[in-house]
């Protein structure tokens, strides 16, 4: 009995080993599946015009698996067999050289990022294929024609994104969905055609094409017009797109817009000042990113929501009036809008979210007013000029890197309701001298304060409970602090080896045990509870 255990578990063995290593016949690593088809799943040859077999011993190749070829750069030409169906995601992708790729209509899958990245400059899409993937042709900057049959269907997101070398695109009636970022950032697409069978998922489907001068657009189109440089809805409620090379100066929207979707004007850089009518209700994300020539916009009282990156790299805005309707600020709204100097958030605002006023470098200050209850992670980051922040009383936790790089921020009230002080959130305030940290604070994140080169005074309360790592790093002209015996971590390298500092705390606490070899460089000053 036990023979046969023994032999068992050999046989088992066997066939786990035999199957947790890929096979191997000439250029290629594969498996087979319970059918006796082939996957390709690795090319290990050198050849650089290959041709991928129908047969490899005695099995059919069906498949080509995800990324087999993945960053071969030495390929420069593929033929695929007639006998494969399914091209992966990331089959071909990164391969730098590869310029030509012949496909069967066999072939009726050809999976996300498929030949992302890969040199071809001309690529003839197999009538067996229905949708193009997301990101399929993404980054093929060569690629100078591409042959799309009506069997296609879809385009999805980000499917030919960044192809700079296509100048114009037939897209066929058969396409009834086109999605998101579907052809942004193709340099030099010069036009496109929009067939009356296909609907545009979103807006944003050509940020970053400068030269584009016409969306063609018939006449009896039941979903679209366009006119004067701009793509609107049929009843001209929506504006979808405004061309970048087609408008120059001042712009005022039509009365008959209800809804400027997200990225309309996106890259609209000569744009120079935009008047929005009171009939605009929505205003959709980065619809103003990237004018990097707007010195005047006004937002219409119906607002409630300034979107995501709404004004991202908008450099020469200098002032904005922000509704009383508005009552939240999303991530990056304002960010790098290096000209705005002076900002008044309404009443209304509960949220400001991450990175909203990044690296706005000209403002001076900053009034939060007491609705807001919560701010995003570094809101306030690279706001150089910045001299005094007002916080609301509401706040309960300074988010990380909230006010990072802040180099003029001299003074700062936080609010009693703290009770967590991130990570990174004064990190390089550089001008703050002193800080109180109010009591109800029981967390100081890593990098807290480092590189604060001119702290000399730091009060920190009694229910302090952790000291992250680097808290008070390069903190140079703090010589002494107080941590309270509440506190029962402090991290490694919360003080900078060059500093000199001496830290002052109570007999048998934690701090008083914190550095017992003084192989940090630190002082102690050792006292009885009674003291403080």
């Amino acid at each position: 009995m036990r023979k046969i255990v023994i032999f068992t578990l050999i046989f088992v063995l066997c066939c786990l080993t035999q199957n947790a290593f890929a096979l191997k016949s000439g250029d290629f690593e594969y498996e087979v599946n319970d059918e006796h088809e082939v996957t390709i799943t690795k090319f290990i040859g050198n050849t650089a015009n290959l041709e991928i077999p129908s047969v490899i011993e005695g099995d059919k190749v069906t498949k080509i698996g995800k990324s087999a070829f993945n960053g071969v750069s030495r390929l420069v030409s593929v033929t695929i067999s007639e006998s494969v169906t399914e091209i992966s995601e990331l089959a071909f992708a990164s391969c730098s050289d590869l310029v030509t790729v012949n496909i069967p209509n066999s072939v009726t899958t050809i999976g996300n990022s498929a030949f992302i990245y890969t040199g071809i400059t001309s690529f003839t899409i197999p009538n067996s294929i229905t949708t193009i993937e997301s990101q399929t042709f993404m980054s093929c900057s060569k690629l100078a024609s591409i042959d799309i049959p009506d069997s296609v269907t879809k385009i999805g997101p980000l499917a030919f994104s960044g192809c700079s070398g296509l100048k114009s695109i037939n897209i066929p009636d058969s396409v009834t969905l086109i999605e998101q970022l579907a052809f942004s950032s193709c340099r030099n697409l010069t036009d496109i055609t929009i067939p009356n069978s296909t609907q545009l998922a979103s807006s944003n489907l050509f940020g970053g094409c400068e030269k584009l001068k016409s969306i063609n657009i018939s006449a009896d189109n039941p979903y679209y017009t366009f006119e004067g440089g701009i793509l609107f809805n049929k009843d001209k409620t929506e504006l979808l797109i405004c061309l970048p090379i087609a408008k120059e100066g001042n712009f005022t929207v039509p009365d008959s817009v209800k809804t400027i979707r997200e990225g309309a004007f996106f890259s609209c850089t000569g744009l120079t000042s935009i008047t929005i009518p009171n009939t605009v209700t929505a205003i959709g994300n980065a619809a103003f990113g990237n004018c990097s020539g707007l010195t005047e916009i006004n937002i219409p009282d119906g607002i409630t929501l300034i979107e995501r990156s709404l004004f991202f790299d908008c450099k020469k805005l200098a002032n904005i009036i922000i509704p009383n309707s508005v009552t939240s600020i999303g991530d990056g709204a304002f960010y790098e809008c290096a000209a705005l100097a002076s900002i008044v958030i309404p009443t209304n605002v509960t949220s400001i979210g991450s990175g909203a006023f990044f690296g706005c470098s000209a403002l001076t200050s900053i009034d939060i007013p007491t609705s807001v209850t919560e701010i995003g992670q570094g809101a306030f980051f690279g706001c150089r000029a910045v001299t005094s922040i007002k916080l609301p009383s509401d706040i309960t936790e300074l988010s990380d890197n909230i006010f990072r790089g802040c180099i003029s921020l001299t003074t700062i009230d936080i609010p009693k309701n703290v009770k967590t002080i991130n990570s990174g959130a004064f990190w390089g305030c550089i001008s703050l001298a002193t800080i109180t940290v109010p009591e109800n604070v029981t967390s100081i994140g890593d990098y807290a304060f480092l590189e604060c080169k001119n702290l000399t005074e730091i009060a920190l309360p009694d229910r302090l409970l952790s000291i992250g790592n680097y808290v008070f790093g390069e903190c140079f002209k703090l010589t002494s602090i107080f941590i309270p015996s509440s506190v029962q971590s402090i991290g490694e390298n919360a003080f900078s080896v060059f500093s000199n500092i001496k830290i002052e705390a109570t007999e048998g606490s934690y701090a008083a045990e914190f550095d017992k070899n003084r192989s940090r460089n630190i002082a102690y000053s050792i006292v009885s509870d009674e003291t403080f």
